[in-house]
């Protein structure tokens, strides 16, 4: 199975570009499912998760490891980003339920 990437990668090595990486979702993850949507931290990713949620999507958050990201990335994300979190989405279970049961039916 292909690894998931999202946005563009930044080569710039700031802080501002934590949020323009290349994030590899956990390929368990993509097989139940759940897509990466993005990287945040504190009240940004609070907000963003419930927005989601308000949306009817199943939410997840997992915190980020070196390998999800590029070496670049991974040799800050200890020091400069250690509460940033990946948010992961995927259709709310119910959804999913009713489109296989259409599917089987």
């Amino acid at each position: 199975m292909a690894e998931e990437r999202t946005s563009g990668e930044s080569d710039t090595g700031d802080a501002a570009a934590c949020y323009d990486v290349d994030l590899m979702a956990e390929p368990a993850l993509v097989a139940e499912g759940w897509v990466v949507r993005f990287l945040s931290e504190g009240r940004r990713a609070d907000e963003a998760m419930q927005v989601y949620a308000d949306l009817g999507f199943d939410v997840l958050a997992r915190p980020v490891a070196p390998d999800m990201v590029s070496p670049l990335c991974a040799q800050c994300l200890v020091s400069s980003c250690p509460r940033h979190i990946v948010i992961y989405t995927r259709r709310h279970t119910m959804d999913r339920e009713v489109q296989s049961d259409e599917r089987d039916g």
